[in-house]
Order: structure tokens, then C-alpha cells, then sequence
């Protein structure tokens, strides 16, 4: 278990439900998922159309920063070696007396 998620334990009331929701009871899940979509609907009531704005932004922005930190490992890979990345510029170039896979 990850550190944030100990520490996001302890918030009082959000803490408990999704403790309750990842170690208790079955049905806990259901639950917390319903508390979370009411509390999402009663705010839309509260703050009305800029909320959704801005809760699809945050979605927007954490999605394509989840999709960078999954795709900036490739790049930053220190267990391999750098001429990896350079094999197209070694190949040696092909004859022109040899055929090409054609069928004679």
C-alpha cells in the first residue's frame, strides 16, 4: 500500500468511506460509488454548469498527463544501450544483383 493512499486514509469522512469501499464489506463498493456520484450531483446543483467545466478540464488535463508519464518511459530507458536507437543508420545497403523476395 502506497503512502498517499495511508495518509488519505486518515481524511475524516472520505478517508473512512473508501477504506470501507477497498477492505469492507461487498457491497461497500456500490455504496461509495453512490455517495460519490450524489455528491457530484448535488455540487452541479450548487455551482451549476462551471463546475462541469471545470471538472472535465481536470479530467482533461490528468489524462494527458498520465498519457505522458506512460510514454516518457520509453525515452528515458537507462537499461539499454544507446545504439539501439541507431540500427536503421548502420544497415548496410543491399546489392543490386540479388533479388528482392520476387517469385522468378
Amino acid at each position: 500500500m502506497t503512502t498517499a493512499l495511508k495518509i488519505f486514509y486518515h481524511v475524516p469522512i472520505l478517508g473512512w468511506m473508501l477504506r470501507d469501499a477497498i477492505r469492507g464489506a461487498p457491497d461497500a463498493s456500490y455504496y461509495f460509488a453512490f455517495n460519490v456520484v450524489t455528491l457530484f450531483a448535488y455540487l452541479v446543483y450548487a455551482f451549476g454548469y462551471p463546475f462541469v467545466i471545470s471538472v472535465a478540464l481536470a479530467g482533461a488535463a490528468s489524462a494527458l498527463a498520465g498519457l505522458v508519464a506512460i510514454t516518457a518511459s520509453d525515452a528515458f530507458a537507462k537499461d539499454r544501450p544507446h545504439d539501439v536507437y541507431d540500427r536503421h543508420a548502420t544497415r548496410r545497403p543491399r546489392s543490386a544483383g540479388k533479388s528482392r523476395g520476387k517469385v522468378r
